[in-house]
């Protein structure tokens, strides 16, 4: 990231300590049991011609390092303000996919108040900004038109938060003071009182505060609208930072819900089947078992998160009994349907190996 990686260009730009790096990598994935590893290299400083290199011969070796069954991904900046110091044509077929960090499109740093992570451009809004102006849809189209990025290998980036800016009033307008970083579900709880605004041609949502403040965030609308927006367009999906900053106990995970009922093909209108819910699920001897009606069609599917498939089966009641074998730590996803009808996903965490 951009901030405690002093030491990640000079390692780079070294064959010897690029190579230990490498392995390093491999063996924290492997003792682990993680799915791969991801680059979020975020340049410190304006970059030299020989970080660009490095960065390129860093990404390949860490493929040669992981080998083909494990995942090498690599986060990437929304605009051309820092993604032209990435040589893309030099390291793109070493990574599985993309994150374009589509987020941070106003902040403190700006000299007016903006939109976090709008879908589009507003010219009409007042935004402006010292490069071209950003979005999720022009930054998804320069990665993949102008770097040349396949759009199966790219995902928009999803904040799970917004900024509060003090003393700001609409979008386009100056701010003073300070520019607040928050969850979008601490935001919940206080908006009942504020003034909610919607920019229909940016698909964003906008506030003023009763302190006169004014408020840039998204909820499971503007997710959704994205998601829908990105498939439509051939790309490959989404990232979200971060999960916890989207949950609570009683809301649950209303953004990642909203992208997993778009991108994983929930249909929201039959999530459940009639008078069926998950209670019919239950864990036994290291199984997953699912209670039918003895006439009704199930299908059961075990994944973890990058779609590897863990465990299959298909039948006719009166029950499923699905045996995956032993599971090393991670978040995985079972996927239930019944007679044709889809359930809610649901998301199994582990946070150790479990038993065959």
């Amino acid at each position: 990231g951009a901030g405690q990686c002093d030491g990640f260009a000079p390692m780079a730009k070294n064959e010897a300590s690029r190579a230990k790096f490498s392995q390093a990598v491999k063996q924290l994935v492997v003792s682990h049991h993680l799915d791969g590893a991801d680059i979020d290299w975020e340049y410190e400083a304006t970059p030299t011609p020989q970080d660009t290199a490095a960065y390129t011969k860093l990404v390949r070796e860490l493929r040669d390092s992981l080998g083909q069954n494990f995942l090498l991904s690599a986060a990437l900046p929304a605009s051309d303000w820092t993604g032209k110091w990435f040589s893309t044509s030099g390291f793109i077929g070493s990574l599985d996919w993309v994150g374009i960090m589509t987020y941070d499109m106003t902040g403190g740093w700006d000299g007016q108040a903006g939109y976090n992570s709008p879908l589009f451009n507003n010219p009409r809004s007042g935004v402006a900004h010292d490069v071209a102006d950003i979005s999720v849809s022009t930054s998804m189209a320069y990665w993949s038109t102008k770097k040349g990025v396949p759009k199966s290998k790219l995902l928009f980036g999803q904040p799970s938060y917004g900024f509060v800016f003090a003393n700001g009033t609409v979008p386009g307008a100056a701010f003073t003071g300070v520019v607040t970083y928050t969850d979008t579900k601490d935001l919940g709880k206080s908006m009942g009182s504020w003034a909610v605004h919607w920019d229909d041609t940016a698909k964003a949502l906008w506030a003023t505060t009763p302190a006169g403040g004014y408020a840039t965030w998204d909820d499971s609308r503007t997710a959704g609208l994205k998601a829908h927006w990105a498939k439509d367009n051939g790309y490959a999906g989404a990232i979200v930072w971060e999960l916890s900053q989207d949950y609570s106990v009683n809301a649950g995970h209303p953004i990642l819900d909203s992208l997993s009922r778009v991108l994983l093909g929930v249909n929201g209108s039959s999530v459940m089947a009639k008078s069926r819910t998950w209670s019919s699920v239950r864990l036994s001897d290291g199984s997953i078992v699912v209670e039918l009606a003895p006439t009704e069609k199930g299908r059961l599917v075990l994944h973890d998160l990058a779609g590897h498939i863990f465990g299959e089966i298909a039948g006719i009641g009166p029950k499923l009994r699905l045996q995956p074998g032993r599971l090393g730590p991670g978040i995985y996803l079972l996927r239930l349907s019944i007679n044709g009808s889809v359930l809610t996903p649901q998301l199994i965490p582990l946070a150790k190996a479990s038993e065959d």
